[in-house]
């Protein structure tokens, strides 16, 4: 992903390995717990 982009992941679940795998590699994120059990992610960069 270019810097001002970024990644939106929808899940029933908690997707922890691919923060912690993005994370390494410089992308920052924020999760929001959902009614009903929905996760959302977001990944981006700020670079």
């Amino acid at each position: 992903m270019k810097a001002g982009e970024g990644l939106a992941i929808v899940a029933p679940f908690l997707p922890s390995p691919l923060i912690e795998k993005l994370g390494s590699e410089g992308f920052r994120s924020r999760v929001e717990r959902q009614l009903g059990g929905v996760w959302i992610t977001q990944f981006w960069r700020d670079e």
